[in-house]
């Protein structure tokens, strides 16, 4: 049985997890539109977008241009903390956990939602973290965002429900990856 290409976006394609999806994609000869804060995407990609996550203002302008895309799948892969006493933490330093794991997620999606919308069909995966389940030392933020990523994935599967996309939200314990290194 010969399987159906797919125009993917994928956000956060320099992510440990992301590597073993873009592996998959590109064995499968699935069109590939990755997103980093790299200027060069690690796995071959057709094309590639350098966005940092963090700045909502740029986000907001790569959102804008995503409205004139075709994507059949969104995949939502970035994750950054601060194992940090949440005391310590700087308003920057939150503002920035927050932005990258959970507003930008938000922004980025809307665009692709309401063209799968239009094309009653899609699939929109977030990568969240058991971190959203229960709280952890040093991780507040990071725990308080991947919250609010299950939290919108819910909330937005619920609400698309009958219009032939799906939406889910992965919520992986530890996995061996740089992120995890602080850990």
């Amino acid at each position: 049985m010969k399987s159906i290409k797919k125009n993917i976006l994928l956000i956060g394609s320099d992510s440990g997890i992301a590597q073993k999806f873009l592996k998959f994609a590109i064995k499968n000869g699935d069109r590939l539109t990755t997103v980093s804060r790299k200027m060069d995407s690690v796995v071959k990609s057709n094309i590639h977008h350098q966005l940092d996550l963090s700045d909502m203002q740029k986000v907001d302008t790569f959102a804008k241009n995503l409205r004139k895309s075709n994507f059949d799948v969104f995949i939502y892969c970035p994750g950054i903390f601060i194992p940090e006493d949440t005391t310590c933490l700087t308003t920057t330093e939150i503002i920035n956990q927050m932005n990258v794991n959970l507003l930008s997620a938000i922004a980025l999606s809307i665009p692709i939602l309401k063209i799968m919308e239009l094309k009653k069909k899609g699939l929109m995966l977030f990568i969240g973290s058991s971190s959203s389940y229960a709280g952890f030392q040093k991780t507040s933020i990071y725990c308080s965002s991947k919250h609010g990523l299950l939290g919108y994935a819910r909330s937005i599967s619920e609400e698309f429900r009958n219009s032939g996309i799906r939406i889910s939200c992965i919520s992986p314990g530890s996995i061996n990856t740089k992120m995890s290194i602080p850990l």
